[in-house]
């Protein structure tokens, strides 16, 4: 398979957003080049490779806490509801979003986490998606589980949620939504009687604006990982990519070459989607980026 390198990729990034800032490596310092007398300088990788990594890991250090597209932060409280993710499995999507939207509206999602199969109805929706699928504790997750019937200023309302999820064992169920639509009455105060409706059942109701989904760094991270997810993982290479590790936090680019060069960058990006590598999700991944060996907790 032909791999593309994650310079090329990040140049694509750039075409397709018309952004400076799309760019996904660092920016190198061009006095770190060939031409430094520092005894540590290789010229055959273009310049102080062990100075370059050390700024990185000093640059990176702080910024290798875990962030999450849930507005609480991840935190769970409750017990496990497996009867009622049982349940929400076993039911029909609660409208018929296909026939109901404009086609090219609706995306079809080939789910790579068990569950339903996954039908966006924008690029909203898409980008959340990815999110869910490079979160380490969402085990299943589908969409629209099924339809509320809600009493809203004494009127009937139906309404249904855009996901569902199950997080270590617990069931949500998520309302995607662009943020200024929280500023209309209506819309607040059906999503209080939803959450109100569902509190009683057991069942955690949570609503994710497009803020909190299109955070920049994290969104252009899940874009690029995503990529990969056709890449082959066979145990054989997964066990090879965790011997590169051991306890230690290492340079993307080390890894890479760890393994024998750029074409193993597609097995490492594919190793990250399946959460067996973790990494700084508010820092844009590079050859330089810090990732760690996670596979076993």
């Amino acid at each position: 398979m032909k791999s593309r390198s994650v310079k090329n990729l990040s140049s694509f990034e750039r075409q397709q957003r018309g952004k400076s800032n799309g760019r996904l490596l660092a920016d190198e310092d061009p006095s770190e080049g060939a031409s430094c007398q520092d005894p540590r300088c290789d010229p055959s990788v273009g310049g102080c490779r062990e100075i370059f990594q050390e700024r990185a890991k000093a640059k990176f250090a702080g910024s290798c806490e875990t962030w999450t597209v849930w507005p609480d932060g991840g935190e769970f409280s409750g017990a496990p509801t497996p009867e009622l993710i049982a349940r929400v499995k076993e039911t029909a999507p609660g409208r018929d979003v296909v026939n109901q939207q404009k086609w090219g509206r609706v995306r079809i999602i080939p789910n790579m986490k068990p569950g339903t199969e996954l039908v966006a109805e924008s690029s909203l929706e898409r980008s959340f998606y990815l999110h869910l699928l490079l979160d380490p504790d969402v085990e299943e997750l589908g969409g629209q589980p099924e339809t509320l019937d809600l009493w809203v200023d004494d009127r009937r309302v139906r309404y249904t949620p855009d996901f569902w999820v199950s997080r270590r064992g617990i069931l949500f169920y998520v309302e995607i939504k662009p943020e200024r639509m929280l500023a209309k009455r209506e819309t607040v105060v059906k999503l209080q009687a939803a959450e109100r409706l569902l509190e009683v059942r057991g069942i955690r109701f949570v609503v994710i604006t497009d803020k909190r989904i299109r955070e920049d760094i994290p969104l252009r991270n899940a874009e690029l990982i995503y990529r990969y997810r056709l890449c082959p993982l066979d145990l054989q290479m997964i066990a090879r990519i965790s011997d590169c590790f051991g306890d230690q936090r290492k340079v993307f680019g080390d890894v890479e070459s760890a393994l024998g060069g750029a074409e193993f960058r597609p097995y490492i990006m594919r190793a990250i989607l399946a959460g067996l590598i973790g990494y700084a999700q508010r820092t844009p991944i590079s050859e330089q980026s810090l990732i760690w060996w996670n596979g076993g907790r």
